[in-house]
């Protein structure tokens, strides 16, 4: 009698570690297809976006981008520094971004998991 009380509940110690298991792989698989999403946007909109008309990267436009993933928006931080360029023996000055960061919010945790940040580096 003893030893059937037994094998029950090491079988449901068994079952709760792969229903466990099953919940965190779930979780993983729906954050990284949140991280996709939000890469595959953003790398989009780079490729699309005019910087010299958007004002992405003015010294005093805020430099935010906001996006609709997931039926969620997300504000992502632009950083932008100046660099030199020289085309056709004229030496322009340009704000150009080099990094993009989502801020961490109470929407961006449960969308991305963790600290509900992405960090974009532009090299």
């Amino acid at each position: 009698m003893i030893e059937a009380l037994i094998a029950i509940l090491l079988m449901v110690t068994l079952g709760l570690g792969l229903a466990y298991t099953a919940g965190r792989a779930l979780h993983s698989q729906r954050t990284m297809a949140a991280q996709g999403l939000a890469i595959s946007e953003m790398r989009e909109t780079l490729q699309d976006v005019d910087l010299a008309s958007s004002g992405l990267c003015e010294p005093d436009s805020g430099n935010t981008l906001d996006y609709e993933i997931a039926g969620t928006t997300i504000t992502f931080e632009v950083t932008c520094t100046q660099a030199s360029v020289t085309m056709g023996g004229v030496d322009l000055s340009v704000w150009l971004p080099t990094a993009i960061e989502s801020q961490s919010t109470d929407d961006s945790i449960a969308l991305f998991g963790e600290d509900g940040q992405i960090v974009f580096t532009l090299q």
